[in-house]
C-alpha cells in the first residue's frame, strides 16, 4: 500500500499514521477477500494490476474522506467488479 500511496501523492491527501494502517488493513482485507473466491490470474502482471486498481481505489475514496474499514474494502472490490469487462473477468481473474 505504501508504493500506492507514493504513486497517488499527485494531489492526493498527506494521510495521518493511523489513516495510512487502516488504507493498509482495507487493503490487505480486500486482497484476501479476493483470493478466497478462487480468483486465478494468468500472469504476475494480471495480478499487480488488479492490487493496484484495488489500492487506488482505497485510496480515492479515502481522499474523500471515507475512513470505515469496512466499507473501504467493500467499495474497492464493488469497484473493480464494475471496470473490469466480463469477458477479462472470467478469462484473467476467475471473477
Amino acid at each position: 500500500m505504501q508504493r500506492y500511496l507514493q504513486f497517488d501523492s499527485n494531489g492526493g491527501t498527506a494521510f495521518d499514521p493511523d489513516t495510512v494502517r487502516l488504507l493498509g488493513d482495507a487493503f490487505d482485507g480486500a486482497w484476501r477477500s479476493l483470493q478466497t473466491t478462487g480468483v486465478y490470474f494468468t500472469s504476475r502482471g494480471h495480478a499487480e494490476a488488479t492490487r493496484e486498481k484495488l489500492a487506488l481505489r482505497i485510496i480515492e475514496m479515502a481522499n474523500h474522506g471515507e475512513r470505515d474499514l469496512d466499507r473501504l474494502r467493500a467499495d474497492a472490490l464493488q469497484h473493480l467488479m464494475r471496470t473490469t469487462p466480463e469477458r477479462s473477468r472470467r478469462r484473467y481473474t476467475g471473477l
